[in-house]
């Protein structure tokens, strides 16, 4: 399998990128013995973390991994290189920030678990991802001590520069939707 035909599954298959079917974490089985099988509430596991597992596989370059954040016509594909960049650095995470940054100003929105509930944009799904450990029941990577404080200062130092900025105004619609997907549209056509 290559990079190019996993980012294509990714655009055709995932609508959502928490890592359960939307649904199935928490529900118990019930049946003849469950408990004493090990069935558990574990929910069955989503079509994005299914692929977050083929992007292990691959070993992402950082040219790969770069073009994933920077993907015009699929926001489930640059939230999954964001997960990548947070599960996957093995490095001490030192570099953590200097991937997340660029984008914590990003307004496209995108749905978290396919639902308007869960509507969130590129730059606070990059935030949580920085700040917070539980991802929908699924306990990230422990950031060592002395990176997260970088990281909680870093995000201080950025909040405090953009309270000084004149407020941007809202995007249209049309710029909600990226012109990239017109052009497909018209490829099939």
């Amino acid at each position: 399998v290559k990079f190019e035909e996993v980012i294509d599954q990714i655009f055709y298959n995932v609508k959502y990128v928490c890592p359960w079917v939307p649904g199935t974490h928490g529900k118990k089985s019930s049946g003849m013995q469950s408990s004493i099988r090990g069935v558990s509430n574990t929910g069955t596991p989503g079509v994005a973390f299914t692929m977050l597992l083929k992007l292990f596989i691959l070993k992402l370059t950082r040219t790969q991994l770069k073009s994933m954040l920077e993907h015009s016509d699929s926001s489930y594909i640059r939230a999954l290189g964001f997960l990548y960049l947070r599960i996957g650095m093995t490095d001490g995470f030192k570099e953590l920030w200097s991937w997340f940054a660029p984008y914590l100003g990003d307004r496209e929105q995108f749905s978290i678990d396919g639902t308007p509930a869960t509507t969130t944009t590129i730059g606070s799904y990059a935030r949580r991802l920085l700040t917070d450990p539980d991802y929908f029941g699924v306990f990230l990577p422990r950031l060592p001590v002395l990176v997260q404080r970088s990281i909680d200062a870093n995000l201080k130092a950025w909040d405090e520069e953009q309270a000084t900025k004149p407020a941007a105004p809202e995007p249209t619609p049309a710029e909600k939707e990226p012109a990239a997907r017109a052009s497909r549209t018209e490829e099939l056509e």
